[in-house]
C-alpha cells in the first residue's frame, strides 16, 4: 500500500484521459435541471455530438461517458447526488456490461480523481483486491516507463473531450483498421447488472428523473455474427428493466466505414447520423 503512494506521482499523468471525469462531475454538479444525462463506456464518448441534442431538445446535455471499464457501479454513483426532478438519464452500454469495472483501472482514477473513491462500492475483499492491484498497475507502469522513456504512445487526453464532455480528438483522424473489440458474444444474464440498473432506476424516480435504456451503436457485419447473443441480451432488457427502452439492437446498426477505430467508436460522419437520430427519438421523451 506504501509504494504505491510513493511512486503513483511518477507515473500518473494529470491530462490522462481518464481525468476528463474531474471535469465531467463539476459540470455536472453546476448544471441546471431539467437536463439530460449520457451514461456509458467510450463508445458514447467517442460517438455523440451533444450540441445539437441540446439544440433540438432545448435541454442542456451533458455526456459522462468514458470507458467502460469503470464498470456500472461507478458510473451510477458518479451521477446519483446530482440528479434533479425532471432529468432524464439515458443509459447506453456496451454489449459486454461490466459491473464493478476493471480494478487497475479504477486505481487509476483513484490517483487522478480526488472524489473517486466516493462512488466505489468495495467489501473487504474488493479493498484487499484493489489495492493489490494498485501495486500491479504502478509496478508495470515504472517498469514500462523506464524501458520506453523514448518512446511516445498516442492516446486520447482529458483536454480531447469538449465541454458537453464529448470526445472530440479522433473526428479529422483517419480509420483505423481492422476495427478493434471484434469478439464473439455469449449468452448472459446479467442478473446483478440488471439489479443494480433497476435499484438505480428506482432511485432516480424518487428524485423525479427517469431513466431510458438505448442499445449501443455498432458494425452491422459484427451484429450478423453475434445476432443470437444480442437478442437474448435484447428479450433480457425487455422482460427486466424497469425504465423505459428507446430502440432496439437494430435501429443502432451502422456500416463498418462509419466506425472509427473500434467496433463501438463512430467516426465523424456515424457519429453525427447517430446524434442527430438519438435527438429525435428522445424528442418526444423530453416532452413528457
Amino acid at each position: 500500500m506504501l509504494l504505491p503512494k510513493l511512486f503513483a506521482p511518477i507515473i500518473s499523468e494529470s491530462n490522462h484521459y481518464i481525468a476528463s471525469t474531474i471535469d465531467k462531475e463539476s459540470r455536472l454538479k453546476q448544471m441546471p435541471s431539467p437536463k439530460i444525462i449520457i451514461m456509458g463506456g467510450s463508445g458514447s464518448a467517442y460517438s455523440i455530438n451533444s450540441q445539437p441534442l441540446e439544440d433540438s431538445l432545448k435541454t442542456p446535455v451533458i455526456n459522462m461517458a468514458v470507458a467502460y471499464g469503470m464498470g456500472l457501479t461507478f458510473m451510477m454513483e458518479e451521477v446519483k447526488n446530482s440528479i434533479k426532478k425532471s432529468d432524464k438519464i439515458v443509459l447506453i452500454a456496451e454489449y459486454n456490461l461490466p459491473l464493478e469495472g476493471n480494478k487497475k483501472l479504477l486505481t487509476l482514477l483513484n490517483d487522478l480523481n480526488p472524489d473517486a473513491s466516493n462512488y466505489f462500492n468495495f467489501d473487504l475483499i474488493e479493498q484487499i483486491e484493489f489495492s493489490v492491484s494498485n501495486f500491479q498497475r504502478v509496478g508495470s507502469s515504472l517498469f514500462y516507463l523506464f524501458k520506453n522513456k523514448n518512446k511516445t504512445e498516442v492516446t486520447p487526453l482529458r483536454n480531447s473531450f469538449n465541454n458537453h464532455g464529448d470526445m472530440v480528438s479522433h473526428l479529422n483522424l483517419p480509420n483505423t483498421r481492422p476495427l478493434k473489440d471484434q469478439e464473439k458474444l455469449y449468452n448472459n444474464l446479467y442478473i446483478d447488472e440488471l439489479k443494480s440498473i433497476n435499484s438505480f432506476v428506482a432511485f432516480a424516480e424518487t428524485k423525479g428523473a427517469k431513466v431510458y435504456f438505448c442499445f449501443p451503436a455498432y458494425p452491422k457485419t459484427e451484429y450478423i455474427k453475434n445476432q443470437a447473443a444480442i437478442e437474448f441480451w435484447e428479450n433480457r432488457i425487455k422482460s427486466n428493466f424497469k425504465g423505459e427502452i428507446l430502440n432496439t439492437p437494430e435501429d443502432n446498426l451502422y456500416e463498418e466505414n462509419e466506425f472509427f477505430d473500434t467496433v463501438y467508436h463512430l467516426n465523424k460522419i456515424g457519429r453525427d447520423k447517430r446524434s442527430q437520430y438519438l435527438a429525435k427519438v428522445l424528442k418526444n421523451k423530453i416532452r413528457e
